[in-house]
């Protein structure tokens, strides 16, 4: 049971997963998912690298977005290597995960309806 974490904010951003240093940080301009992995310590040996979701609120509803990190870090896509917005939750998945697992997650992203309050 992972705890959720979510940007208390409208300036930050958090770092979910398989990661060194989860947790949530100041988002910066132009700051981009290759940045917030990196001030998360790294991805883990264990990380999902391929399948990265971001998770934004639009509407007051969950949007997940899936980037392909590896090929942002290698600038193979810098395409996959996505500006991000506040509020935004960046979920690293471990190796061999369902999607059922970040369907049970992305559950839990409702919560940052509630816990951002009057940002959306």
């Amino acid at each position: 049971g992972d705890m959720m974490v979510v940007p208390e904010s409208q300036n930050r951003i958090a770092v979910m997963g398989a990661v060194r240093n989860p947790g949530t940080f100041n988002l910066v301009e132009n700051m981009k998912l290759v940045d917030a992995v990196a001030l998360a310590g790294g991805t883990t040996d264990r990380a999902a690298v391929t399948q990265v979701t971001i998770v934004r609120v639009e509407g007051g509803k969950p949007k997940p977005i899936t980037a392909n990190l590896e090929r942002a870090l290698r600038g193979t896509d810098i395409s996959q290597n996505l500006a991000l917005q506040a509020g935004d939750v960046i979920f690293v998945p471990e190796k061999g995960f369902s999607m059922g697992q970040i369907a049970q997650w992305l559950n839990l992203a409702n919560l940052s309806r509630i816990l951002f309050g009057a940002l959306f």
